[in-house]
């Protein structure tokens, strides 16, 4: 695998993971809506999920990067 390869790879796989954390917040959000009588703040659940995947995709890409450096 060449390097446009490798970076094309990591790009698909960083746009998953971040359409997965979207994903996931909104379902999360939605659920939340769905309570009734309770009221809970899911702002800062959903802005630490956020950074969860995020923090996992920076993560993956470093990994990738690393691994095609020493490949």
């Amino acid at each position: 695998m060449n390097d446009s390869e490798v970076s094309q790879q990591v790009q698909q796989m960083l746009h998953f993971i971040a359409q997965e954390a979207a994903d996931k917040a909104n379902e999360i959000a939605l659920s939340a809506e769905e309570v009734e009588g309770e009221c809970f703040d899911f702002s800062g659940n959903l802005l630490l999920l956020t950074f969860f995947f995020l923090l996992m995709t920076l993560s993956l890409s470093l990994s990738l990067s690393l691994r095609s450096n020493l490949l």
